[in-house]
């Protein structure tokens, strides 16, 4: 069925049932499936208008009940929720061995955050970690963690970083050689990543990698010519990419960064 023929389905179930037939245990097998088919279609296009489905949903528990007012920004964080919550509930009754055993959710507590942490054991959610021996930032390649992590813009805060520690290397060596610019660059960015990685769920979506490697490039093509130049692009790109998976990254950037502003 369409976004409309699903949406007025859930309608006449919750006229029926009340709100308690949309909890997803309450979900007859055939309306548990259309929801994660849409699911998976807003996992691979977040965009799309789909999502819809899911908004109706939040607005029908939320508004009145717990919100007077639902910010877009709020909606996108409670349809994460409630398609993390559909997704479990699929797992429940495939019999996943990696799913905890979670309190059935209500009418009142549907919407409350919950990470992938409430529903599935540490084995699960690490599947997706990348296959390398070293992997200090615990960085994790899974598509729906890629979705739904992105860095918010930090393009003016890394340039005035970047810029800031330009002018410090400048004033202790009096010139600063491109190379230097280059590591001043990566040691930034991926200070930003290992401090990503130490919130929250302590771990590192792939996206974010991309997001901080995007931003701190075009941070740095506003400040300088030279990185106009995808040679030196391509060189700040897998440098980055060939540190962060170093065993003793964390203690050498935050050496190198200490050092830089003559902290000792």
């Amino acid at each position: 069925m369409d976004k409309y023929q699903l949406i007025e389905h859930l309608e006449n179930l919750m006229t029926k049932g009340g709100l308690e037939a949309l909890l997803p245990q309450n979900l007859s097998a055939e309306s548990l499936h259309e929801l994660c088919k849409v699911r998976e279609k807003v996992v691979e296009e977040p965009h799309s208008d789909k999502v819809d489905v899911f908004e109706s949903i939040g607005f029908w528990f939320l508004y009145g009940k717990k919100l007077r007012l639902i910010l877009p920004s709020v909606m996108q964080v409670k349809v994460q929720t409630l398609m993390l919550a559909l997704f479990a509930e699929k797992c429940r009754r495939e019999g996943n061995p990696n799913l905890k055993h979670w309190p059935l959710p209500n009418v009142d507590n549907l919407f409350d955050d919950k990470d992938v942490n409430f529903y599935f054991y540490k084995s699960y959610q690490t599947k997706f970690i990348t296959t390398k021996e070293s992997n200090p930032l615990r960085i994790i390649d899974d598509p729906y963690l890629n979705k739904f992590h992105k860095l918010p813009n930090l393009v003016d805060d890394f340039a005035s970083d970047l810029n800031s520690y330009y002018n410090v290397c400048k004033e202790k060596k009096g010139f600063v050689t491109l190379d230097e610019l280059i590591k001043i660059i990566v040691y930034l960015a991926i200070d930003n990543l290992i401090e990503y990685s130490e919130t929250g769920d302590k771990i590192l979506p792939l996206s974010i990698i991309e997001d901080t490697k995007n931003q701190i490039i075009s941070a740095a093509q506003g400040l300088f010519e030279e990185f106009h130049q995808q040679t030196e692009i391509d060189k700040i790109s897998s440098q980055i990419d060939m540190k962060i998976y170093e065993d003793n990254i964390v203690a050498e950037t935050q050496k190198y960064l200490q050092r830089l502003r003559g902290d000792y």
